[in-house]
């Protein structure tokens, strides 16, 4: 057994020098994604909802390009007609499906900025505001989609909703939960 702050197999070993367990006693072990020699490594609660968010971010971004393909390919007015019937209601989604969007990115970027000062716009927001004004351009090529302003003006709304919305989470608070 190494003493504190000397060299292992593992590398540097500044963990306190613990005894074997008794038998009977059972000890739980960090999980793998946490390196139990370095000091900024978060404690074994703050990996999972780090994991947690990633999977979300994964699962609604998949489902969000879905609906991209799905309208570029013409399906859009079968599965979602209904919202034509809500005044303003695809006005609404696009808002709702940016903003959910720009908000959890700028959570899993961990509300990291576009400028290399650390003001201004968040860096998911940026990437967001430009990958939507792409995607609502390219509606104009397209047989099945058509170019709309107002839909693009929702978009950029529902960016900054997002990012308010990670803007007004308290930042100590949200780092720890996240294991930051």
């Amino acid at each position: 057994m190494a003493r504190p702050g000397h060299l292992t197999n593992g590398g540097f070993d500044d963990s306190p020098v613990k005894p074997a367990p008794s038998p009977g006693e059972f000890r739980v072990k960090r999980p793998l994604l946490v390196d139990p020699r370095r000091a900024d490594s978060p404690p074994c609660g703050a990996v999972m909802p780090r994991l947690l968010l990633l999977l979300v971010f994964a699962l609604f971004t998949s489902a969000f390009v879905t609906i991209i393909v799905i309208a570029n390919r013409g399906g859009g007015e079968r599965l979602w007609g209904f919202l034509a019937s809500i005044p303003c209601g695809d006005k609404l989604g696009h808002l709702g499906l940016v903003g959910t969007l720009s908000f959890l990115l700028n959570l899993v970027l961990d509300r990291r900025r576009a400028s290399a000062s650390g003001d201004g716009m968040m860096l998911g927001s940026l990437v967001l505001l430009l990958f939507m004004t792409l995607e609502e351009a390219s509606q104009a090529f397209l047989p099945h989609r058509s170019f709309d302003l107002i839909d693009g003006l929702a978009n950029v709304i529902g960016v900054f909703c997002g990012e308010g919305l990670v803007r007004m989470l308290p930042p100590r608070r949200l780092r720890s939960a996240l294991g930051h």
